[in-house]
């Protein structure tokens, strides 16, 4: 029990000592994993529009504002994740070569969650929306794609995955009781808890365009 108090407190004390700053939440970077079967032969286009690259969130706590850079984190995220099911990938800033393509993938955030937890012990309840915006090539018509991705670990291999995310300790020294403890940054537990909703969505997304397609013939590489 007394540890647990002191726990508390230490973890109290950092939040305190962070006051009144800005702290970039720092997620893992998206691999690329390992699919059953053949990549798919479909050339893709994925094309990141301004409002996607933009998109930002911000969680606070007492004085400290924890900031989620989402635009710069899916900038690559979505690419690297096709990478699992398609053999021929390429990213854009613009449409205007989406002809030379059989398929133009536009991502879109729907929805992001990320409340700051009372503790650094504690998971952050992290939860998000993607869409893909799905452009054949004519006369095919254009399609959505929703998934809803949770920091929840819910199989062995989301635990195996979490375990294996690098994460960081901060030293704190009290100086009234000569106790010193390493305590979770918060800023890299969040991170951790924003990797699994982000890969859950995009799993989930990922495997329904790879299911959507099974349906339908597009016009070069099916």
């Amino acid at each position: 029990m007394k540890n647990n108090g002191t726990i508390f407190v230490f973890c109290a004390a950092l939040f305190l000592v962070a006051c009144a700053v800005n702290s970039p939440v720092v997620i893992p970077k998206i691999q690329a994993s390992a699919q059953a079967g053949e990549l798919r032969k479909e050339s893709v286009l994925v094309y990141l529009d301004k409002d996607f690259l933009n998109e930002q969130h911000e969680s606070k706590q007492l004085l400290t504002v924890f900031q989620y850079d989402l635009g710069e984190y899916f900038k690559s995220a979505v690419h690297d994740s096709l990478k699992s099911y398609f053999a021929d990938i390429s990213q854009s800033e613009s449409k205007l070569s989406a002809d030379n393509f059989d398929l133009v993938i536009q991502p879109q955030l729907i929805q992001f969650e990320a409340p700051v937890p009372p503790l650094v012990t504690m998971s952050t309840k992290t939860k998000l929306t993607l869409k893909y915006n799905v452009i054949p090539k004519a006369p095919l018509q254009p399609f959505e794609l929703n998934a809803t991705g949770t920091y929840e670990l819910k199989t062995k291999q989301d635990e195996l995955t979490y375990n294996s995310l690098e994460g960081k300790d901060i030293y704190h020294y009290d100086v009234s009781t000569g106790l010193g403890l390493h305590i979770p940054a918060y800023s890299y537990e969040a991170g951790k808890d924003a990797y699994m909703a982000i890969v859950h969505a995009l799993d989930d997304l990922n495997k329904q365009l790879a299911e959507a397609l099974k349906n339908i013939k597009l016009n070069s590489k099916a």
